[in-house]
């Protein structure tokens, strides 16, 4: 009989350590589990890809305020400002996706395409990268790809 009680408290003890064991491979497995999730969640992503930077200038030394805007910031005369530069230049950086963008300098309140430029003057043979905009007057082109540099006179 004695037999039997021992059988029976050993019983319980490995019950709880076969289970302790069970319970441990579990976590384990849900630990590589969700780290697999997790994985192909980072894989499903979308990729990140960088934009490409645009550097548009223009040469205006006697302004105190210049703007660029465009079909980039829905011709908005004040949401891009320009930085001024050495020699009265003004420049401003912009991060877009690749594609074709109109713009126009905004000069102390003045629209222009560049305000070195007298476009009356150059209305017969405009440069090339200005566009007839169906308002009488033109403005600038940009296509924006990997890596791209316009502006006025540099």
């Amino acid at each position: 009989m004695a037999r039997l009680a021992d059988n029976r408290n050993s019983e319980p003890e490995d019950f709880r350590r076969q289970r302790f064991d069970m319970e441990r491979e579990l976590n384990s497995r849900l630990d590589q589990d969700l780290k697999l999730e997790a994985l192909l969640e980072s894989l499903r992503a979308p990729a990140v890809v960088p934009q490409p930077q645009v550097q548009i200038s223009c040469l205006a030394p006697a302004a105190r305020a210049v703007f660029v805007a465009g079909t980039f910031n829905q011709w908005s005369a004040t949401a891009t400002p320009m930085a001024r530069t050495h020699n009265g230049g003004w420049s401003a950086t912009l991060t877009l996706p690749p594609g074709r963008y109109e713009y126009k300098f905004v000069v102390d309140g003045r629209w222009c395409c560049d305000p070195a430029v007298n476009e009356d003057a150059v209305r017969q043979k405009p440069p090339v990268d200005w566009v007839g905009n169906g308002m009488g007057s033109f403005n600038r082109v940009v296509e924006v790809g990997a890596s791209a540099a316009v502006g006025g006179r540099k």
